[in-house]
């Protein structure tokens, strides 16, 4: 973890997993600061504002091996980047469990780049940076990072949890306290839909360029799917949602799924 640009070296002042076998059941313990492995008794100081940076590595230490494609994290491991907070008495000694946490920060999916928040990791080379809020209140916090992995999530229980727990001391004068709080296991559920969905899928929202009760619509595909038909007939109404059928071009695979929303112009 790194503080305003300095790395405070490999696993200090962290709990961390052993190995980088996620976690998928989201009713295990090991959902708090995954599974059981290295500990540390340092606990890092943190003022509000700081900018921090959490590494990430296919394993501890780095690369599994010269070359390793797949180091910081697999390509194809798309998810959102997460940081929960939870108070504690003592950072470095304080059990994990029963804890409430509460959510200070996400790098999820942003529409108009098309990336996730582990696409931006895997591009400052396995870095993860984000500023802390200047209104916490000061004390001794657990700070948890985790990413989920979404890439095989379209099956039930599929989807990848990594994450590990930072033990940190918040300076200055901030007066939050979160009204509302979650608790690991249990903030997630195996069928929540950011859980158990399917982020391959050739569906679409796609847009339709239309003045209100035009006849005549212009309707923008993503390149890997082309037009077969347009279930609605006109006229459309404004925020009338209609169905496109689609041709998946590379395996000529119907596709109705998308769903079209239908904008005034």
């Amino acid at each position: 973890m790194s503080i305003n640009g300095k790395d405070n070296g490999q696993l200090t002042g962290l709990r961390a997993p052993n190995s980088n076998i996620p976690v998928q059941d989201v009713s295990s313990n090991n959902m708090i600061c995954g599974a059981p492995g290295s500990t540390s008794k340092t606990v890092l100081s943190v003022a509000p504002g700081d900018k921090i940076g959490t590494y990430w590595q296919h394993v501890i230490g780095g690369a599994q091996f010269a070359g390793d494609p797949d180091n910081p994290i697999a390509k194809s491991h798309k998810g959102p980047v997460m940081a929960y907070l939870a108070k504690v008495d003592n950072a470095a000694s304080a059990s994990d469990s029963g804890l409430k946490w509460f959510k200070i920060w996400q790098d999820s999916f942003d529409p108009s780049s098309k990336k996730w928040g582990v696409d931006n990791m895997m591009a400052n080379n396995g870095w993860a940076y984000f500023n802390f809020p200047k209104c916490i209140a000061p004390g001794q916090y657990l700070l948890r990072m985790e990413i989920l992995a979404l890439h095989s999530a379209k099956t039930a229980g599929s989807a990848q949890f990594y994450q590990s727990c930072a033990q940190i001391e918040v300076t200055g004068s901030g007066t939050f306290t979160p009204g509302s709080t979650v608790s690991f296991p249990g903030a997630y559920k195996t069928e929540d839909p950011s859980i158990h969905i399917n982020v391959s899928r050739t569906s679409c929202l796609c847009l339709l360029s239309l003045s209100p009760w035009s006849e005549h619509v212009t309707l923008f595909l993503p390149s890997y799917l082309s037009l077969f038909s347009l279930r609605a007939a006109p006229p459309i109404r404004e925020e009338e949602r209609v169905t496109v059928l689609a041709w998946k071009k590379e395996s000529g695979r119907i596709d109705d799924s998308p769903t079209i929303e239908v904008l005034p112009s």
